[in-house]
């Protein structure tokens, strides 16, 4: 039973091999994470286009052999019907594009000509210039605590190009980030014993998962921390890796830190 439905393999593990090893496991294709929208949508039409061209050589071969014995085929085929309802989704796109690139055009040729007709109207434009003038002011202080964070955040996370990846779905990404803060403190632990005990099969896959989780939600500093960390349990390099997980762990409270307030 769904014998035919294609497989992507998606795996935080990008090293060379690791797709020809997913598809001589029986996957059809192979993704690595951080997932991004532009690669993955692709691949899943590419293979979309797969399933509906063996679908229309079915449907073919049926409608011919139902025809042979004299039987009224009076429904549409099955591909017809699903490239009929993506065409329909995608004028719906279409025009909805277009209505929001007319609405903005047609904002954007408005012209505002204030004229000033009396001494009261005057006086308005003054009043409200001069309290922009002292929200400027106040907002002096903010700007500045922006910029000192935007200062910090710099290598360690890319969290614009996290949410261009998900095709600027903020509201997913910050659920995504909600539960990697509710799971990743849980997993180091787990993975500091994994390296207390020299489990390398357990440090392997806590590492890469972390590594794949932090690199989903843009977290650049965690994500080369846990693969640091893979890199030293796959040599053996135990020492090296306890001396390790205290910067991680430091790593990972400040980015959490971060989270709460963003």
């Amino acid at each position: 039973m769904h014998k035919d439905v294609p497989i992507i393999a998606m795996t935080a593990n990008a090293m060379l091999g690791e797709k020809e090893k997913c598809l001589e496991a029986g996957m059809d294709d192979f993704a690595t994470k951080p997932v991004m929208a532009d690669v993955l949508i692709p691949k899943v039409k590419q293979w979309l286009v797969h399933q509906i061209t063996a679908l229309a050589s079915a449907e073919l071969n049926d409608t011919d052999t139902r025809s042979g014995t004299g039987i009224t085929v009076s429904e549409p085929p099955l591909v017809d019907s699903l490239l009929s309802a993506i065409s329909k989704e995608m004028d719906c796109d279409t025009l909805s594009h277009s209505r929001t690139e007319a609405q903005s055009s047609k904002e954007s040729e408005v012209e505002i000509a204030p004229t000033l007709q009396n001494a009261k109207i005057a006086n308005d434009i003054a009043a409200r210039e001069g309290s922009e003038k002292e929200a400027e002011i106040d907002n002096v202080s903010k700007t500045q605590v922006d910029e000192n964070n935007s200062e910090e955040l710099d290598g360690c996370w890319e969290k614009d190009d996290a949410i261009a990846r998900i095709m600027g779905d903020k509201a997913l990404f910050s659920r995504v980030c909600e539960l990697y803060s509710r799971s990743a403190p849980d997993k180091l632990k787990l993975l500091q014993q994994a390296v207390d005990s020299r489990d390398f099969e357990k440090v392997q896959v806590l590492s890469l998962k972390l590594k794949g989780m932090s690199a989903d939600i843009g977290a650049v500093q965690l994500q080369r921390d846990f693969e640091s960390l893979w890199e030293l349990s796959k040599a053996k390099k135990w020492e090296d890796a306890e001396a390790l997980l205290p910067s991680i762990t430091d790593d990972l409270n400040t980015f959490l830190e971060i989270l709460e307030v963003a």
